[in-house]
């Protein structure tokens, strides 16, 4: 949280670009000089953040499987290779304040001047309402609405029971929610129950990598009936194969471990989570629907065998009510009967504080609003708050009722 222009979805978009270097240099190790060489520019242009760098400009980032340093303009990324077993390959998600933009002009996705996170946000909702195709937004919004998408017509519809309405003719918190639940609901779900949840940069490079594999396959064939000579000449091609691959010669292809080389294969190329990053969730909808799609977003994240993240960027008081809700639910979850937690309209979110880090911005610097159980403390909401009613309860003295 933080006044606006503080930094909030700087430090947003710097995490997720991180990110997405980082799933790239995982990839294909080939890629790590054209991602130093390009980092900049696919930042500045990605994120639209021209100006937004300059010669004192410092980064570090430190990841699971790369370590990148920006510092006066040049950026070095260091692999650690060491650390490759315990990457999580994820679906890296920027969802921008902008996603309005989704639901109020049609097919907005076929203007592609611009190749920025708002345009890949909505070729992420124009795959995920396709899939989709229905969503019941009864236990968010304050009315009994669901969403359809009409592969035919094109056409997105909006129910308020059984009054159809297309989304760009429905409420600005409507047209908000849609696409943000939409896309949310297919990324952490969705995109894992389809049988092949490649996008097209990742089946380029599996052709390519699969094309090693059958290169490495004849070889190999090759190798059980030929002399001695012929086979040390097929090791070292099978050693360099490998290379390209980025496995060590002595890997479980070599030993013939096929099970754990395919799974080191769909390790590269099928995603094992997602990382959101959800600029302003509460936008344009009311203070009860907020604290309902907060619980809705931190079950779907929490919930499962999947390491979901979610970075949200936020100026509502009551998204940060409702999270100290699921925090202090937690907290009580063993002393509270059965039959209370029940009525308790956070319980699927209850979260423990080591899952969930809560920070303010002061000048460019994080400061954390948790207490040592986790809870929040006295933030700049609860001060704004506190400055408004001040002032109204000064200038009540006067008013004679």
């Amino acid at each position: 949280i933080g006044p606006e222009s503080s930094g909030k979805s700087t430090i947003a978009k710097l995490l997720c670009h991180c990110e997405w270097v980082e799933k790239r240099c995982f990839t294909n190790h080939e890629e790590v000089e054209k991602m130093e060489r390009d980092f900049l520019v696919n930042l500045l242009d990605y994120h639209r953040m021209d100006g937004y760098v300059d010669d004192n400009s410092y980064l570090q980032y430190v990841g699971t499987y790369v370590t990148i340093t920006l510092e006066r303009k040049n950026v070095r990324i260091e692999v650690n290779e060491s650390r490759k077993e315990k990457y999580q390959y994820p679906k890296v998600s920027f969802i921008p304040s902008e996603r309005n933009f989704a639901a109020t002009i049609p097919n907005l996705n076929k203007y592609n001047e611009s190749n920025d996170n708002i345009m890949y946000f909505l070729y992420d909702w124009d795959t995920a309402r396709k899939y989709i195709k229905r969503v019941d937004l009864k236990g968010i919004l304050n009315h009994d609405i669901s969403y359809t998408y009409d592969n035919e017509s094109k056409d997105d519809m909006v129910f308020d029971g059984d009054s159809p309405l297309k989304l760009r003719n429905a409420s600005s918190g409507v047209q908000s929610v849609i696409p943000l639940y939409t896309t949310v609901e297919y990324q952490l779900e969705g995109i894992f129950n389809r049988i092949h949840p490649l996008t097209l940069e990742q089946k380029a490079m599996a052709e390519s990598f699969m094309k090693l594999v059958e290169e490495l396959k004849q070889t190999l064939d090759a190798m059980q009936s030929t002399d001695e000579a012929s086979q040390g000449q097929a090791k070292e091609t099978i050693e360099q194969l490998l290379k390209k691959m980025r496995y060590d010669p002595a890997s479980e292809i070599v030993l013939g471990d096929t099970d754990a080389f395919a799974e080191n294969i769909s390790r590269k190329f099928f995603y094992a989570c997602t990382n959101l990053f959800i600029e302003e969730p509460e936008q344009n909808i009311f203070p009860r629907s907020q604290e309902r799609l907060l619980y809705w977003l931190l079950s779907k994240v929490l919930n499962g065998n999947r390491q979901h993240t979610a970075f949200v960027t936020t100026h509502s008081p009551f998204l940060l009510f409702a999270l100290n809700n699921c925090l202090i639910g937690n907290l009580v979850n063993e002393r509270m009967p059965a039959e209370e937690k029940e009525r308790m309209k956070s319980r699927t979110a209850w979260a423990d504080k080591s899952l969930v880090a809560v920070y303010e911005l002061h000048d460019g610097e994080l400061k954390s609003i948790q207490d040592y159980d986790g809870l929040l403390m006295d933030n700049y909401l609860n001060k704004a708050y506190k400055q408004i009613s001040s002032e109204y309860m000064e200038m009540l003295a006067y008013y004679d009722n």
